[in-house]
């Protein structure tokens, strides 16, 4: 997992998601959003993610008020790219995803995925292996045993090489 944490450096939850992943061992990027903000590309991607706009503005920031007067969706885009503090936190990053508020519930679906992941990747590594002498072995004794473990061993690749594309589409 790629995580990233954009928060503020006094924020309770901020720190809550900070130490609801150092208690599992994850490793994440903390970004301080009052000091160093977001990029425009990532400011995108985590719009996307959460939904829209509305999502992700915290009203109770002291600075909200600014915002009333921006009709347009790209100058407030533009605000929040200045102003790091108009956004609600933490927002927890992972690829693709990502969550604005302490939101543990789907952390750990992460989590689950990724182990499921790792383990998927290593069950279809030792199984191509195993094809493979499967294929040596039965080349010399006996062809017909040899094309239909070649057969297999495509068919298998073939299928891992679509479940991969579905797993990388997840990250």
């Amino acid at each position: 997992m790629n995580i990233q944490i954009f928060g503020k450096n006094k924020c309770f939850d901020t720190k809550k998601a900070q130490r609801w992943f150092k208690e599992r061992g994850i490793k994440f990027q903390m970004i301080d959003l009052a000091q160093k903000g977001m990029s425009k590309g990532e400011l995108d991607s985590v719009l996307k993610a959460v939904g829209g706009l509305d999502n992700l503005l915290d009203q109770k920031s002291k600075s909200y008020a600014s915002l009333a007067y921006l009709a347009y969706d790209e100058d407030k885009k533009e605000k929040l790219l200045e102003d790091g503090t108009l956004m609600k936190t933490p927002i927890v990053r992972n690829g693709r995803q990502a969550t604005v508020g302490y939101q543990p519930d789907v952390w750990e679906q992460w989590e689950y995925l990724l182990q499921a992941v790792l383990c998927l990747r290593t069950a279809f590594s030792v199984s191509v292996v195993r094809f493979s002498a499967l294929y040596k072995i039965f080349l010399g004794k006996c062809c017909h045993l040899a094309k239909y473990t070649l057969f297999l061993y495509l068919l298998f690749d073939k299928l891992c090489s679509i479940i991969r594309s579905g797993i990388d589409l997840c990250f």
